[in-house]
């Protein structure tokens, strides 16, 4: 049921912004004129620009090994304010490759854009240094540039056969459309909170545009000779609708302004095979580029807009029951802690009372080696006496232990009965 609504919900979004795209109306960019046609990406207001590596060799090398394409750059800029008409602008530069010629330059490239994407998300990108980790889970990352790029492969690459031939030369923004709507069920499966969470903008939907950038009848960037520069490129700009109406910032207002400065959106990119089979080659992969751009690097004097609120992180896949999972885990560690923290305690008790019963008996017998020591030699210690035949004494003496014989002048001298010296030992103690 969700997903069929936001499904639902993207499609409107697509038709509103295709309407947009047709008709040029206000709400879409005017790529005929810009404060900033004679001058640099820098001097707006505040700007952002984003270049990165594509990945995939030049049209004259042999091997994907070898010398790559320059790095393409995104850009956005804002200018205005203060009382005057707000202009938030997409520009892209090519690095110097000429993209009206595909066949030339031996790819294609699509660019999917969103605007208007629910606060929340606005709100965890403010701090993102442009490859959108704090904006979308990776989850959802994952499965735009994943989908996007197997989806560009199967367009571009396989042609159907005649007459209803699917690769010729002006077909690259129809294939745009079917990559984005391929895209439709990976949103709705991996990115629901991201375009269609709680605290939806004003407007209530998330919009996005497909658009063409290679080929002599289909690239968007020649259709305005209004270029700035930025270093050693060269930005064209691109006709993106915005979303956004006039309420939102045309009129120039502090808060108009702030919206546009803050505002982040997103662009897939996909570098495919020529989508035209009079191609000279063609491979087996898409990169695909995903950027957020956000306009955050104020020039000098321009107003600096203030820092919005922190946003909800997004909750894992399947969230409130991974939350109390969690706390079941959280206490069931509790318990198996204490289980073997008793277990662990039962042992060392044991060990060491055996320890202490055996280092008793070591004591015991060290005591005994001790008493065996101070009698006198085994020899001289097993005297049986049969008779002793004396004045006054029994001729028998069975039993006794020590006696007290006079030995004239001697001392007297302790003669040992049967009595083994472990008896001894023992009756002393």
């Amino acid at each position: 049921m969700i997903r069929d609504r936001f499904t639902r919900c993207l499609g409107i979004a697509l038709c509103l912004s295709m309407a947009v795209s047709a008709q040029s109306n206000s709400s879409s960019q005017d790529t005929a004129s810009s404060s900033l046609c004679n001058s640099s990406i820098s001097s707006a207001n505040a700007s952002g620009t984003y270049s990165f590596p594509v990945g995939i060799a030049r049209a004259d090398q042999d091997s994907y090994t070898n010398e790559r394409v320059p790095d393409p750059s995104w850009a956005i800029t804002v200018t205005g304010g203060n009382g005057e008409s707000i202009e938030r602008r997409y520009w892209y530069s090519t690095a110097g490759q000429d993209y009206a010629d595909d066949i030339d330059i031996n790819y294609d490239v699509c660019a999917l854009t969103w605007s208007r994407l629910p606060i929340n998300t606005i709100r965890l990108g403010q701090s993102d240094s442009g490859n959108c980790s704090t904006v979308f889970s990776e989850r959802c990352i994952d499965g735009l540039t994943s989908k996007a790029s197997s989806s560009a492969l199967q367009w571009a690459t396989y042609p159907s056969a005649p007459p209803f031939e699917n690769l010729t030369a002006g077909v690259l923004p129809s294939i745009c459309g079917y990559i984005f709507r391929d895209l439709l069920e990976t949103m709705a499966e991996n990115c629901t909170n991201e375009f269609g969470g709680p605290e939806m903008n004003p407007m209530g939907y998330t919009s996005i545009n497909a658009e063409a950038l290679t080929g002599y009848n289909s690239s968007d960037l020649y259709r305005s000779e209004c270029t700035p520069v930025e270093g050693n490129d060269t930005f064209h700009s691109v006709r993106v609708p915005t979303g956004f109406g006039a309420d939102d910032w045309e009129f120039g207002t502090d808060a108009g302004y702030d919206n546009a400065t803050q505002e982040i959106t997103p662009v897939l990119t996909m570098y495919m095979p020529v989508a035209n089979t009079e191609r000279t080659g063609t491979r087996n992969y898409v990169p695909t580029v995903l950027r957020c751009l956000q306009a955050k690097n104020f020039s000098e004097g321009s107003r600096v807009s203030p820092a919005l609120a922190e946003g909800t992180p997004w909750p894992s896949p399947g969230g409130s029951l991974i939350a109390g999972a969690k706390g079941g885990i959280a206490a069931g560690v509790v318990v198996f802690v204490l289980l073997v923290g008793g277990m662990l305690l039962s042992l060392w008790l044991i060990k060491r009372r055996k320890r202490r019963a055996r280092e008793a008996a070591e004591r015991r017998d060290e005591a005994a080696g001790e008493d065996d020591k101070d009698l006198p030699p085994e020899a001289d210690n097993t005297v049986e006496i049969n008779e002793l035949v004396a004045k006054d004494r029994k001729p028998e003496l069975d039993s006794v232990n020590v006696v007290e014989l006079g030995g004239g002048q001697g001392e007297p001298v302790e003669i040992a009965s049967r009595t083994t010296p472990a008896e001894l030992s023992a009756d002393r103690h």
